[in-house]
């Protein structure tokens, strides 16, 4: 597991991995730990998100480290999931550009299903996609030879496979109730005038509504979370 920040912990995802028996290692190269030479040691990779842009390696030198570890563990055909940051650093992992959206997309937010993401292992069984929690500013193009398996209106690129066994997911499928509130809380306190967009589209009422709706948002991310998990984890 590779950690960028305090605020988006692999919770869910992470839980549900060590339901199933498997032992997690946790590394914050951000904070100078170091990154293993290669996958030799480890039977997949889990890369996280964090409030970093994926295209500012001067700010993040473990960057390129990071992204020919992502290399290395598709050659040796060794199950990688991004989440988020996590998903646009697979992508320049594989060859594509990351950018910058210019607005944040927040909210649990509506996805469309590619027609080759029934077919695909991780996917596939654990759809149809309820809304899934996103809170994003940048994006990222779909590397060459990737199948994209989830489409978002505002951003397209939601969820591809590279390889085999390579996924990245732009939304955040880990969350649970204390990651959405925190996150809620940093928006409305500290992130919103950042955004004018968000602002103008979300007033005080629309985070009151979604407090609301997020138990059962929640319940349906949960759900979903686990059986990707479950899946992506048989890969290995």
């Amino acid at each position: 597991m590779v950690q960028h920040s305090r605020l988006s912990p692999g919770a869910e995802f992470c839980a549900e991995l060590e339901r199933c028996g498997a032992a997690l290692s946790t590394l914050w190269p951000g904070k100078g730990q170091a990154l293993p030479a290669g996958p030799e040691d480890f039977d997949g990779l889990v890369v996280l998100g964090g409030p970093q842009h994926a295209f500012d390696d001067h700010n993040n030198p473990h960057f390129q480290p990071l992204l020919a570890l992502l290399r290395a563990f598709d050659q040796a055909d060794r199950p990688v999931a991004g989440l988020c940051l996590g998903c646009q650093l697979l992508a320049r992992a594989h060859g594509a550009k990351a950018w910058a959206m210019g607005d944040l997309e927040f909210g649990f937010t509506e996805l469309t299903a590619e027609p080759g993401a029934a077919a695909d292992p991780v996917l596939g069984p654990a759809l149809p996609a309820p809304r899934l929690m996103e809170y994003h500013e940048d994006s990222f193009d779909l590397p060459g030879g990737a199948l994209l398996l989830l489409r978002g209106r505002v951003c397209a690129h939601q969820a591809f496979r590279v390889g085999r066994a390579s996924y990245g997911f732009q939304f955040h499928p880990e969350v649970d109730g204390q990651v959405v509130a925190e996150w809620i809380a940093a928006l409305r306190t500290e992130d919103l005038d950042k955004y004018p967009g968000l602002r103008a589209r979300h007033d005080a009422a629309y985070f009151t509504e979604m407090a609301a709706e997020l138990p059962e948002f929640l319940a349906r991310s949960t759900a979903f979370c686990q059986a990707i998990t479950r899946n992506w984890l048989n890969l290995a």
